[in-house]
């Protein structure tokens, strides 16, 4: 559901976003022969949370809980949402290592799918290419010989009864 926004303005999930099941809301493309690669990151896989429209993302509570504890002044609060925002980096941090690796592993097929196409443009040039040397000179022979039958041919038909009489 791309045309609308992921999060509304309060932090929230505008939708309901499928992570599991049959209607998962990834996009797998085939690469190869039985190989095929997940080429989107799902919100709550980044953001947190269950992706349940009108649920808040996780990122987006730890923090409303940071604020509050600030303006609290509860340090032990602060210390506990502060940590929570750590760990909600590290998961940004590895969504994004993910991607990362995704765009590599589709880049090296990417190369190697142009690298296949270029050997097998070359071995079917190899194959099918004609040597225009060699051709010219099949040419002039199968001419001469041609030409020579022609004429042991004009030879013998000149020949008449009447040069035997």
């Amino acid at each position: 559901e791309t045309e609308k926004t992921l999060l509304n303005d309060d932090g929230t999930y505008n939708m309901d976003v499928i992570t599991t099941g049959l209607g998962k809301e990834a996009i797998n493309y085939s690469i190869g022969f039985g190989s095929s690669i997940q080429v989107n990151t799902l919100g709550p896989d980044v953001f947190g949370g269950k992706g349940e429209e009108g649920e808040k993302a996780g990122v987006i509570n730890n923090i409303d809980n940071l604020i509050n504890a600030m303006k609290n002044g509860d340090s032990p609060e602060i210390r506990k949402a502060g940590a929570a925002l750590e760990d909600d980096l590290q998961i940004c941090l590895d969504s994004l290592a993910d991607i990362g690796a995704k765009m590599n592993r589709l880049e090296l097929t990417k190369n190697r799918v142009a690298n296949s196409l270029t050997n097998i443009t070359e071995s079917l040039s190899l194959n099918e290419d004609a040597d225009y040397a060699e051709a010219a000179t099949n040419l002039a022979n199968s001419k001469t010989i041609y030409e020579a039958a022609l004429a042991a041919g004009a030879k013998t038909l000149s020949i008449s009864l009447m040069d035997y009489i």
